[in-house]
């Protein structure tokens, strides 16, 4: 009895043992280190690796005769397809840095981007070669048809709308007696201009086209007969510097000089001389400014002595 007792017990801690002994093994799998292989595992490992294939590229080139790509990147140099751009090093953070081609001229043009002649020529920063490179390219006359021609339209609709509803007179008032040493009204005078000469000084911000041709039709004597033909003649002074690319800004500079001398003469005041340099100083840094004083000086100064 006691001789099969201890059977039984032995048996069933062999079992135990046997049970406890898989679990061993995984685990001990587990925590053995992932490099070391069997020979076994070894021997079947020798079928399943994967076939190598070298590339043999120039350093900062292309492939070379040989390689398994070679024949792909000629096919696209064939093609005529552009070299994806470089890409950052893994792991920097910065990205890719797009292609940009530097032409003889200084223009900087990037693939796929369209280069705004407007904001190049408005950029203080481009030079006066880059301007005359434009210029030979024939940029004045897309400006011509993009810009200009589209404001000559909203300018003849715009006239048009505040002629009929009375802005042009064909003569002013004498509100103010004409000075022998200069204009009536100074270049930063304020007077008047939040009353009833606001649509004046107004005017002379907003559209400075339609005001001088206003000024320079203004009778009796006008400096240019009749207000479309004065607007006409400063659309086409304007058409000219967009098609110049703003070289003929010199002839619109003297051309209002010269009206303005014109004007001086109207009023008998002091023309030729020094009178010459404040005129160009007036239009050269005050513009809208000057533009009011002339529109002020025909609208409510009186015409008393006119040659």
């Amino acid at each position: 009895m006691m001789t099969s007792i201890m059977q039984l017990i032995t048996m069933k801690m062999m079992l135990l043992m046997v049970c406890m002994a898989a679990p061993l093994a995984n685990a001990a799998g587990f925590l053995a280190p992932h490099g070391t292989m069997s020979l076994a595992e070894k021997a079947l490992a020798k079928d399943k690796d994967m076939p190598q294939t070298k590339h043999t590229k120039a350093a900062g080139g292309g492939y070379k005769p040989g390689s398994p790509l070679y024949e792909k990147q000629e096919k696209r140099k064939a093609g005529g397809a552009q070299p994806a751009p470089k890409q950052a090093p893994a792991g920097t953070g910065q990205l890719p840095v797009p292609t940009v081609k530097q032409t003889g001229d200084g223009v900087k043009v990037v693939p796929g981007k369209e280069v705004d002649p407007v904001k190049v020529l408005n950029d203080p920063d481009t030079e006066i070669k880059t301007v005359n490179a434009m210029l030979f390219k024939g940029v004045g006359f897309t400006l011509l048809l993009t810009h200009w021609l589209p404001y000559v339209i909203l300018i003849a609709i715009c006239a048009f709308i505040w002629e009929k509803l009375g802005g042009h007179h064909v003569e002013g008032y004498a509100e103010r007696p004409p000075l022998p040493d200069g204009f009536t009204y100074g270049l930063f005078s304020f007077d008047h201009c939040f009353g009833h000469h606001n649509q004046v000084c107004l005017c002379s911000w907003c559209c400075s086209a339609i005001r001088m041709a206003d000024t320079y039709s203004k009778q009796p004597s006008p400096v240019i007969k009749g207000f479309w033909a004065a607007l006409m003649v400063l659309m086409c002074m304007e058409g000219l510097i967009t098609l110049t690319l703003g070289y003929a800004g010199i002839c619109w500079l003297v051309m209002v000089i010269y009206l303005r001398q014109k004007l001086r003469a109207k009023y008998n005041l002091e023309t030729g001389g020094a009178t010459y340099v404040w005129d160009c100083l007036s239009w050269s840094c005050f513009p809208c400014c000057t533009v009011a004083q002339e529109a002020r000086q025909v609208e409510f100064v009186g015409k008393t002595g006119f040659k």
